[in-house]
């Protein structure tokens, strides 16, 4: 970055959506883009107002605890309160929240002031679009034409590629599947959006569980289990996936589109 102090809370508290575009690179307008920088004046804004104009305080003020950082960021950041109503029901997903809690544990590898955030295995895998197709292809989201309905869980064995399974989590139409294929746009806060985000976020517990229920007993040989011994995190297994996602994005099926800051 060319200039750190553009990211500054006094900077951002003031930023614009010319501003936005430019601190990212963009030659075209942003997507959002004055949504985007209200959003970020109100980052600046709180951090200015109630953490001194410093992230580090944020971190600081969750006593080093992930899911205090996660409430503190939701109880102060009205922008980060990834939730929707689903039949009736309110659906916490928390994306944009979690990410970040999750991007300061890893930026200091779990360790020193910042970085040994207690609990991290509280957060899930972060609900958005890249994932999930990772999960499709390797068949932890399964899309058949059989099924009527738009999704049904049935929870079998496990197949994933280290020899652990997990298969036919997730069963999705071919009208679902085919409106993927045409990249066609899912409505924020729709039926079909929040669930699959929701199958995805099991799906990685699932995954997460299999791999322990596998290798946990190993990990206590060896002393107790944890991070240290190898046994993942859902944000370390969404780490893997984005990854995986990324670099196959040319090979990989379209992912889901959905016009949304959440993500």
């Amino acid at each position: 970055m060319k200039d750190p102090e553009a990211i500054s809370a006094n900077r951002l508290a003031h930023i614009t959506g010319p501003e936005v575009k430019e601190l990212i690179g963009w030659r075209r307008d942003v997507p959002l883009q004055e949504e985007r920088a209200r959003l970020l004046r109100e980052v600046g804004t709180v951090l200015l107002e109630s953490f001194q104009g410093q992230a580090s305080n944020l971190i600081e003020a969750s006593g080093r605890s992930a899911p205090k950082l996660l409430e503190l960021m939701i109880t102060h950041f009205p922008g980060f309160r990834d939730q929707a109503v689903y039949k009736g029901r309110q659906v916490f997903f928390y994306k944009r929240a979690q990410i970040f809690v999750g991007d300061v544990y890893g930026a200091f590898q779990g360790e020193g002031a910042y970085g040994a955030l207690s609990e991290i295995e509280q957060l899930t895998m972060f609900a958005d679009y890249r994932v999930p197709v990772v999960l499709r292809v390797m068949d932890v989201l399964h899309f058949t034409p059989e099924l009527a309905d738009k999704f049904v869980f049935r929870i079998a064995d496990y197949r994933v590629p280290v020899a652990l399974r997990v298969m036919e989590v997730l069963h999705i139409t071919p009208a679902l599947a085919d409106k993927m294929e045409k990249r066609q746009t899912f409505c924020p806060g729709s039926e079909e959006e929040i669930e699959l985000r929701a199958a995805s976020v099991l799906a990685v517990e699932l995954f997460r569980e299999a791999i322990r229920s596998h290798f946990g007993s190993m990990a206590s040989e060896v002393g107790g289990g944890g991070l240290q011994y190898g046994l993942p995190t859902s944000v370390q297994l969404d780490w893997w996936m984005w990854e995986i996602g990324e670099n196959s994005k040319h090979e990989h099926p379209p992912h889901h589109r959905t016009l949304t800051m959440f993500y």
